[in-house]
């Protein structure tokens, strides 16, 4: 035998079912729906099973779908027939919730949202200039402090843990200590570095996940470490003597960047009109550049400056002043930043002595990686 028509019944407002919402449609809250479907048979020996089997009557898992009114997220959760009296005519009551795939979306871990922390780690570093002046430390003798001052600062530690399917040694392995090589965090390239990258596996409900932590610490300065220019030898492997003793020096003597003594480093400002307030050119007899810093080599494609030389700094007077092209193009002219480390801008006339700060090589101790493909995020 076999069902001869299904229709959905008028339950007042001419919809045929009636709806509770508690929010707007895909929120992710609870919703409920009824409907009524009236089947009608051709034999009064059909029972249920022919009368669900119908189609037009909801299966258990179907989403919910009347008219022009949808809801794909409540499915079908209860069908329950009724014999209104006739043998030939029932009533289907069908029940619709979001409670089953909403609670597949939230109970699952692997929905969840990362959690994101900041916070501060204490460490010590060598004080390469003061605060105040931006005097590299020196005794009175114009010496610097072997071992150098230490002094205490924090950094930034970013984490972030959140649940994933699996757990990648090899991301862990590869990038150890690994540094940015784009902006990350607002940090610039070679100021951020991954600490580590651990996971614990986890179980719910069968469903295995490994909870995944990420450990990112920034610098200000960058992690390119700056190594004083200092030894024995000059360039030349020649070695400095004591100018009183003529015997070797027992202690490292201060290099200009090229391997000559650091005190060979000077020259005098020799365009009339000196270096003015606001001026952003250096003039440096053409004579006198080999005395400075050959300079450092050019940003690479990944947007960072490899390991070799670096910038230089420049002492005027009381001020001091960055190199900014310390291989320039058309001598004797040096582009300069002004006022560095807490300085005061100033007019400094004719002939006034300029020599070279303590110079620092930099190298990168780590791997440089993008951080991109591990879609991190930082707030």
């Amino acid at each position: 035998m076999a069902v001869t028509a299904v229709r959905t019944k008028n339950t007042g407002w001419g919809g045929g079912a009636s709806a509770e919402r508690n929010g707007l449609l895909y929120e992710v809250i609870r919703r409920r729906y009824k409907m009524t479907k009236i089947v009608y048979t051709n034999h009064p020996g059909d029972g249920p099973e022919v009368v669900l089997s119908a189609m037009g009557v909801p299966k258990i898992g179907d989403s919910y779908d009347l008219f022009n009114d949808e809801d794909a997220l409540a499915t079908c959760v209860s069908v329950d027939p009724k014999n209104t009296g006739h043998p030939m005519v029932w009533e289907v009551e069908c029940e619709f919730d979001t409670d089953r795939v909403i609670s597949a979306i939230t109970d699952n871990p692997l929905n969840q949202p990362a959690v994101v922390s900041w916070d501060f780690v204490k460490y010590e570093k060598p004080l390469m200039r003061a605060k105040d002046n931006g005097k590299a430390p020196r005794n009175s003798s114009g010496e610097m402090f072997d071992p150098p001052m230490m002094w205490e600062d924090a950094r930034p530690v970013l984490t972030v843990a959140r649940n994933e399917a699996t757990f990648s040694p090899t991301n862990a392995f590869q990038y150890h200590n690994a540094l940015n090589k784009e902006t990350f965090a607002t940090a610039p390239p070679l100021h951020a570095k991954i600490n580590f990258i651990t996971g614990r596996e986890q179980y719910h409900y069968g469903l295995s996940y490994y909870q995944v932590q990420y450990q990112v610490e920034l610098c200000r300065e960058s992690y390119a470490l700056p190594i004083l220019d200092q030894g024995f030898r000059d360039a030349d492997r020649k070695l400095f003597l004591d100018p009183v003793m003529f015997i070797p020096m027992s202690t490292a003597t201060l290099l200009n960047g090229r391997g000559r003594k650091w005190t060979e480093a000077v020259t005098r400002i020799e365009n009339s009109a000196g270096c003015m307030i606001g001026d952003t050119v250096l003039y440096v007899p053409s004579m006198h550049f080999e005395r400075f810093p050959r300079g450092r080599e050019p940003d690479n494609a990944d947007g960072y400056t490899p390991s070799g030389d670096n910038v230089f700094y420049l002492r005027i007077q009381d001020e001091i002043v960055k190199v900014t092209d310390p291989k320039p193009i058309a001598p004797p002219f040096y582009n300069i930043e002004r006022a560095q480390y807490g300085t005061v801008e100033a007019d400094h006339p004719f002939n006034t002595l300029v020599e070279l700060e303590p110079y620092f090589l930099r190298f990168i101790p780590h791997d440089v990686k993008s951080f991109t493909p591990l879609a991190l995020p930082t707030i």
